[in-house]
């Protein structure tokens, strides 16, 4: 039941001014992949070109530019080809600046006018239904009013040609999951009564439109699992958990927005209001986060050990649930991102207390007005028009390595292959696709040498830097073991890029993780010191 409460002012009176010190969400997925799409400033490009479409220049489109969507899509799909990045871009433009009419008053009117936005949902309904019609003739779409409601055209007509009845049926049950619980949410903030904690998050289940986003996973990469694999109840409880997971840390980087606005409907006040202080609601959000997280990884492992024996299955679960760790990881970077620099919560006398923060080496977040924070790795996919290109970075929590399916997955070392000098990932897919298969995890990227603009610059020295800082190190030092297979030319930096990192030299150093071998494939074998041509002869080699 929710709490009964007038002054809703109290609150915000009571909020305005303290200090949020944000956790170190990032540590929470360290253990995460974090990759965004090769295509990212193509889709930059393409998404200004819609956003200008949407709206006149002006202050409004300048904050919606400011938003990033195209890091946003890049970084929640990144092994998207771009003809799906371009769909999904779409959404993540009509889910953002649609939901704004309805609860921003700095964009739209809509907040407190509810005859209206009841309106304006049924509008979209209906178009959304008339646009995932697979068999629909040309011409019988028609013109809605709103023009923001017509932007879901793209999304509609690409998940109606590309998917099967069943996907599109779900994409249909959690777009109008998401438009309901907008309606339940408004109703709510219009009301004088909080709702309970158990209330907003079953309300936020919905009106965060992660589950929306989860229903385009299986088209952006091409897949189509089983319906019966989707409708598995540790299937469900991957939806359910990157739900929480991403909402949660939402409402954590958006509360000063809510503040801003007159808003205390999110977890943070609520959780304030019960246990008391910001310091204790933060605590308890960690707390949320971790039991999330811990619920998810048991979820996925038991998922993946079921269907292990179907290669196919279990190679679209490892990329679905990789997809969502994707989108949970991202929530986690703009935490992060959020802690640089100074924020704010305004008083009414126009008084302001600044919020920076500061991650520091425990981990702890302080207050700090020029706060820091080391940057995180963010691998650059090459998708080209293999499924996955390159790519699989899996590292569950250590305490997960004795499950039985760890031994066929996460307990193996990930392979790191090093293309030939005029090679790319996609070279080597079908072997990738057997590693796959056989339950091994790769990673692969084309040399910094290859096709350069700077081919003066290039040498086997910076293909090494390369290979070590790109290839090596990020999985290294989430304390995995590495096998490097260099092919042809390959054979020379990345030996180079392999030296001192062998598991033997960390262990005497006191850490984990290390080169567990190296694997040549037709490759250069020259001993150190040697360069290729003194290594065969003194003799330059002729093809």
């Amino acid at each position: 039941m929710g709490l009964e409460i007038d002054a809703r002012d109290q609150i915000l009176q009571s909020l305005r001014g303290n200090t949020l010190k944000i956790p170190d969400l990032q540590a929470l997925l360290q253990h995460w992949p974090q990759y965004v799409n090769l295509e990212v400033d193509r889709l930059r490009g393409y998404v200004d070109k819609k956003l200008r479409a949407l709206f006149p220049e002006g202050e409004k489109l300048e904050k919606k530019r400011a938003a990033d969507l195209g890091l946003f899509a890049a970084s929640w799909w990144p092994y998207a080809h771009f003809e799906a990045l371009m769909v999904v871009a779409d959404l993540s433009i009509w889910l953002f600046v649609w939901d704004d009419e309805l609860d921003s008053a700095e964009f739209g009117s809509l907040v407190v006018d509810p005859t209206r936005a009841t309106a304006y949902r049924a509008e979209t309904l209906d178009f959304a239904e008339k646009c995932l019609v697979a068999d629909r003739h040309q011409g019988t779409l028609g013109k809605p009013i709103n023009a923001i409601v017509e932007s879901f055209k793209p999304v509609g007509e690409a998940i109606s040609k590309s998917c099967s009845a069943h996907q599109v049926e779900t994409f249909r049950k959690e777009l109008r999951f998401f438009i309901e619980m907008t309606e339940v949410e408004q109703q709510v903030q219009m009301s004088k009564r909080l709702p309970s904690i158990d209330e907003y998050n079953q309300r936020r289940m919905g009106s965060s439109a992660v589950r929306v986003c989860l229903a385009v996973t299986e088209y952006c990469y091409g897949n189509e699992i089983p319906p019966s694999v989707i409708e598995d109840e540790d299937m469900e409880t991957i939806w359910n958990e990157t739900n929480v997971i991403v909402s949660t840390m939402n409402d954590l980087l958006s509360l000063r927005k809510e503040i801003m606005q007159d808003q205390v409907d999110s977890l943070v006040p609520l959780l304030y209001v019960q246990r008391g202080t910001l310091e204790a609601a933060t605590e308890n959000i960690m707390e949320m986060l971790q039991a999330s997280v811990a619920t998810f990884e048991e979820a996925s492992l038991r998922l993946l050990d079921r269907y292990f024996a179907d290669a196919e299955t279990h190679r679209k679960l490892v990329q679905f649930i990789h997809g969502c760790q994707l989108m949970e990881d991202l929530a986690a970077a703009a935490a992060a991102a959020a802690a640089i620099g100074s924020r704010t919560i305004k008083k009414r006398d126009d008084d302001v207390k600044m919020m920076g923060v500061e991650k520091r080496a425990g981990g702890a977040v302080d207050h700090a007005g020029d706060a820091q924070i080391s940057p995180t790795h963010v691998a650059i996919l090459d998708v080209t028009n293999r499924d996955f290109s390159a790519v699989m970075l899996y590292s569950m929590r250590s305490r997960y390595r004795d499950f039985g399916m760890l031994a066929s997955l996460y307990g193996k070392p990930i392979l790191a292959i090093i293309p030939a000098a005029w090679h790319s990932p996609w070279h080597y897919g079908p072997y990738i696709d057997q590693l796959r298969s056989a339950g091994y995890t790769s990673v692969s990227e084309r040399l910094s040498s290859c096709d350069s603009l700077h081919p003066r610059d290039q040498s086997v020295a910076t293909d090494a830097d390369f290979i070590r800082a790109r290839l090596l190190m990020p999985a290294i030092e989430a304390g995995r073991e590495v096998v490097v297979i260099m092919h042809s030319y390959s054979g020379g930096p990345g030996s180079v890029a392999a030296k001192g990192l062998s598991v033997a030299d960390r262990r005497a150093a006191g850490r984990n993780g290390g080169v567990l071998g190296l694997i040549f494939i037709s490759a250069f074998v020259a001993h150190e010191g040697q360069t290729l041509v003194s290594g065969s002869g003194g003799q330059w080699l002729h093809g």
